[in-house]
């Protein structure tokens, strides 16, 4: 484990100085040890790694406006980047989980992968504060951030094509139907043009639902 460990903090560019940090980002809660899992790290990591995101799409791109640098984020900061930036670090083989979670899903799914990162970023920040953690997401995100071009909102441009082409109606969004616990929950939503559906979508929020119903309905549309 220490030779791995040592590994882990080569990828990442950074050495801890309180390993039990690194340690407890790695313990998934099937383990059952309370506030010693991964779970506490993972919330703390989600705020930081969206802040330091954030703060660097808002130095980047001076003239967007927040929807728009929200809707870019986003396209960088969710669960299937962090879920294969997870996978490029080698977190699926650290990561420590029950016996019984092992027998029912020998891989991590996604979602804990995504967890994980997160966590492992909180620990970084806990260690060696705010600019330790702005240069380890620089390393594992540094590629995407640079290369992130402005893109408009879906639902603004699904507006602007709206309007164009049916000028007198109105799109409507709407909340089909949610899934999964509180903590995870997923939306799933559509999006209607006079009465009918141009698309739907998922997200870990209403909002993020209807983007991706936007985009959706989009690329359908060829807009």
């Amino acid at each position: 484990m220490q030779t791995n460990l040592n590994t882990l903090e080569g990828a990442i560019d950074y050495k801890f100085k309180d390993r039990t940090l690194l340690e407890m980002a790695l313990k998934h809660s099937s383990l059952e040890i309370g506030v010693y899992d991964n779970e506490r790290l993972e919330f703390l990591g989600d705020a930081v790694l969206e802040l330091v995101v954030a703060e660097a799409f808002y130095l980047k791109f001076s003239e967007q406006k927040e929807g728009e640098l929200s809707w870019m984020r986003t396209n960088i900061v969710n669960g299937n980047t962090l879920a294969s930036k997870a996978l490029k670090l080698g977190l699926d083989q650290h990561l420590v989980v029950s016996e019984a979670q092992r027998a029912h899903h020998p891989e991590p799914s996604n979602g804990m992968l995504e967890d994980t990162l997160e966590a492992l970023i909180g620990a970084i920040y806990l260690d060696g504060g705010l600019e330790a953690a702005r240069h380890s997401i620089e390393r594992i995100f540094g590629n995407a951030i640079r290369q992130a071009v402005y893109k408009r909102h879906p639902k603004n441009r699904l507006q602007e094509w709206a309007h164009k082409h049916h000028k007198d109606t109105q799109l409507v969004y709407k909340l089909a139907s949610t899934e999964g616990p509180a903590h995870a929950r997923v939306y799933h939503s559509t999006v209607e043009l006079d009465g009918l559906e141009i698309g739907k979508g998922s997200g870990n929020s209403k909002k993020a639902a209807q983007v991706t119903a936007a985009d959706n309905a989009l690329k359908r549309l060829r807009a």
